[in-house]
């Protein structure tokens, strides 16, 4: 079964579909066509967000790009959708300047969306993964570099140094 399946019977009250486990009963994966066809309103996402919540401990999202906005076409709403719900954001970074620039954005439009809820919406937590290739811990120590780890923190993410390899 996929995401637009589950969706399809929440709107119309029947029994969600269960679909198959992907290894065992403890992760099952909802695959989704990442397509403009494949547009959820809030409604839907929220029907989604807590028939998922009664049936599982974790629920991990893997939402699109959506730079430079959160609300400029379908792929965008389905993140702002998606942020209403969210417990933690996830924001992997790597050392170069446009990764931080993206997070920074990132964070800028989830408060815009946060402040224009009326209350509605809290502020997810913020991990923020800093990709380390080998050798990268002394970039970490460079004055920019620190200076943008600092800004991330200062607005409530926290850092965590994760090597990258090819297994990550």
């Amino acid at each position: 079964i996929n995401v637009r399946e589950v969706v399809e019977a929440l709107n119309r009250g029947a029994l969600a579909p269960n679909g198959e486990f992907a290894r065992n009963e403890r992760l099952r994966v909802l695959p989704e066509r990442r397509s403009a066809g494949s547009a959820y309103s809030a409604a839907e996402i929220a029907r989604l967000a807590e028939h998922l919540r009664q049936r599982h401990t974790l629920i991990v999202v893997d939402l699109p790009n959506s730079l430079p906005s959160l609300g400029d076409g379908p792929k965008e709403a389905l993140v702002a959708h998606w942020l209403a719900h969210a417990d933690v954001v996830v924001l992997p970074v790597d050392l170069g300047e446009a990764s931080f620039i993206a997070a920074g954005e990132i964070l800028d439009a989830i408060d815009e969306l946060v402040a224009g809820s009326d209350g509605r919406m809290r502020r997810p937590g913020l991990v923020v993964p800093l990709l380390l290739p080998d050798g990268g811990r002394r970039a970490v120590e460079l004055p920019a570099i620190a200076e943008l780890l600092d800004h991330l923190r200062a607005a409530g993410a926290d850092v965590v140094e994760v090597p990258f390899t090819v297994d990550v």
